[in-house]
């Protein structure tokens, strides 16, 4: 992952409330799927994201979706989804 990674990690470290930053970053982490760890810190970073999701365009909050979804799968969760873990912005 290399440089992309970093840059997304000091995109975080100068905006780390910004769904922005967060949802990129977590995209990248969650590619290293083998890692449980890595998995734990997507997981909050996605949180943060979906927490601070009314700046986020239509298609953003999308990817949003999409990226806790695929969360959910890699981390065995993946009935949380119909609990109302997933939401979107209005």
């Amino acid at each position: 992952m290399g440089q992309a990674e970093d840059q997304a990690r000091a995109a975080v470290e100068l905006a780390p409330d910004d769904p922005h930053t967060a949802l990129p970053y977590a995209s990248l982490l969650m590619r290293r799927s083998d890692d449980p760890r890595l998995l734990d810190l997507a997981g909050r970073h996605l949180s943060r994201a979906d927490r601070n999701r009314n700046g986020l365009s239509r298609d953003e909050a999308h990817d949003l979706k999409v990226n806790l979804g695929i969360l959910l799968a890699l981390t065995g969760r993946v009935g949380e989804g119909k609990k109302g873990a997933l939401r979107t912005p209005a």
